[in-house]
């Protein structure tokens, strides 16, 4: 290869030129690209999450005595209506026990308002929780309600559902 540079930079001088060029460039990209991936530590969370993950943080995946509690997250990470309900919810169970292992499943009815992907929803979080029986389940939203009253006897038979947020309840 350096073979070949020497031979452009003898025989055509703008050549040579443009190649250092474009190798110095190349170069400096490299640099700057270097610089933002050390800074990426830095990069905040959307709206809430920075603080819900520094709450998460305060528990003790490896506890033996930890208790886990599905949140049914109507929507989708940043949209901070509902981020802003997932920081109230993960405080409330970690100050009433510290025990308590939110596990935040996001259902993304922003995105997909039609809601047809809740068959595939439920297959994921059949696999994802086998054998796994949840005390209560927290539904934030309407479409996470209609998700959780649906697919209730397949998911969760025995939990209790939670829930906040519902527009136009009718007992």
């Amino acid at each position: 290869m350096i073979r070949k540079l020497r031979i452009i930079f003898r025989t055509s001088p703008k050549a040579g030129l443009l190649t250092f060029l474009f190798v110095l460039s190349l170069a400096l990209l490299l640099v700057v690209l270097w610089r933002e991936v050390r800074k990426a530590s830095d990069i905040e969370l959307p709206i809430g999450q920075q603080h819900i993950s520094s709450m998460m943080g305060a528990v003790d995946d490896h506890r033996q005595d930890r208790r886990e509690v599905l949140v049914l997250n109507s929507y989708h990470l940043g949209y901070s209506w509902s981020d802003n309900e997932m920081r109230g919810i993960v405080e409330v169970l970690l100050k009433a026990d510290p025990r308590y292992q939110p596990l935040i499943e996001f259902l993304d009815c922003k995105h997909y308002p039609r809601m047809e992907h809740f068959d595939r929803v439920r297959d994921l979080l059949l696999q994802k929780y086998r054998g796994k029986e949840f005390p209560v389940v927290i539904v934030a939203d309407n479409p996470a309600l209609q998700f959780a009253l649906k697919y209730r006897p397949q998911l969760f038979p025995k939990a209790a559902i939670v829930f906040c947020g519902i527009n136009g309840y009718d007992p």
